[in-house]
């Protein structure tokens, strides 16, 4: 059986965005399958454009910085603050206003992907230094549920820090993890 595939791509807004829509037709140039609308976008290798959760705006605060800045805060503040840089990173990865991100609805329904989950991963851990599991990122967790844990993590990695005691093994990722994005749309 002989089949073609017709591919149209247009672009989408930003330069790193295009829709695509592909056709498959039989040899009798029959339409039998068809995916509309297919959003790509270009991913930029994460050893060379690392970015942390602020390093995108002018004038960003880098990771010291970041993390001197919520040592000085209460926990309440602290996690106000991570949900801000969170919310603010998300809403860039999805290309919208932070505004348009809810706090309160699962990330996989906002549109955040195991790709781009993976690129905020790689961003916190950069940031302020907590190494979330990817697990996290699978689960049905909305940005102040996410904003709690990694306060919560940072909070008791400082703690271990301060007091000398070796962090905990259990709060850091496997080294596997990253297989788990191999093949991922």
């Amino acid at each position: 059986e002989c089949l073609e595939v017709v591919a149209r791509a247009r672009k989408a807004g930003k330069r790193r965005t295009m829709i695509v829509d592909i056709s498959v037709r039989d040899e009798a140039g029959c339409e039998v399958s068809r995916v509309d609308a297919l959003r790509l976008r270009r991913v930029e290798g994460l050893s060379t454009s690392r970015r942390t959760l602020d390093s995108k705006r002018a004038g960003a605060v880098d990771s010291a910085q970041l993390i001197a800045e919520l040592l000085q805060y209460t926990s309440v503040q602290r996690e106000a603050r991570v949900l801000q840089l969170v919310r603010s990173r998300v809403a860039e990865i999805l290309e919208s206003n932070v505004d348009e991100v809810p706090i309160d609805q699962p990330l996989d329904t906002l549109g955040l992907d195991s790709l781009m989950a993976f690129e905020l991963r790689e961003e916190i851990k950069q940031g302020i230094h907590v190494d979330v599991s990817f697990e996290v990122f699978l689960q049905d967790i909305t940005l102040t549920e996410l904003s709690s844990t990694l306060t919560e993590q940072f909070t008791a990695r400082v703690d271990e820090e301060s007091s000398g005691q070796p962090q905990d093994s259990a709060n850091r990722s496997s080294e596997n993890e990253e297989g788990l994005i191999e093949g991922a749309i």
